[in-house]
């Protein structure tokens, strides 16, 4: 992929329950969806969530059965989310982060760097 590209991700559901829904990555000012190599890695800097009903979200990584949070709801009465990752978070290599949530629509958006493995 190169060295290091700017990009920011979305998705959006009615319902991001079980396994989640895979966040869809896109270069800054780019409407074509990038394709990870193997050896790629996602570093999360920024994300925004907001849902229609309260209940728990978060953005994962999921490379086991325990699966890592990137960011989680700060309760079970939160509505939205937004915020600066301070440290980034960065994803194992090939792998992209997943939105999970109480059934409801949901919709969420990250901002980071792909960095070429």
């Amino acid at each position: 992929m190169g060295n290091s590209v700017a990009f920011h991700g979305e998705v959006a559901s009615t319902d991001a329950s079980g396994a989640g829904v895979a966040f869809t990555l896109y270069p800054e000012g780019s409407t074509t969806a990038l394709t990870l190599d193997a050896l790629d890695r996602v570093v999360v800097e920024h994300a925004a969530i907001a849902r229609a009903v309260a209940g728990s979200f978060g953005i994962f990584v999921i490379t086991d059965a325990a699966g890592k949070r990137v960011v989680k709801t700060p309760s079970e009465a939160a509505l939205s989310f937004e915020g600066r990752l301070d440290p980034p978070f960065r994803c194992p290599q090939g792998v992209t982060p997943v939105l999970i949530a109480a059934a409801g629509t949901i919709s969420a958006a990250i901002q980071g760097h792909v960095i070429g493995g």
